[in-house]
């Protein structure tokens, strides 16, 4: 798989909370590569949670400077 398995810990976002973060809907969300914004997955039903930084440094790389 290509997206990395981390420890779940406080402070990671819910698809929805990211997606909201991010301004697009969370179904969007899901089609973005794990190459560009990294997930981790928790529980059994294996769930996404994304990393606060994760996202900032999304928003960041995308940014017209």
């Amino acid at each position: 798989m290509s997206h990395s398995k981390r420890k779940a810990g406080t402070g990671a976002l819910s698809p929805y909370q990211a997606a909201e973060r991010l301004g697009i809907h969370v179904h969007t969300l899901s089609r973005v590569p794990p190459s560009e914004l990294p997930y981790f997955t928790v529980g059994t039903r294996r769930d996404r949670r994304y990393l606060p930084a994760d996202v900032e440094r999304y928003i960041e790389a995308r940014m017209v400077r």
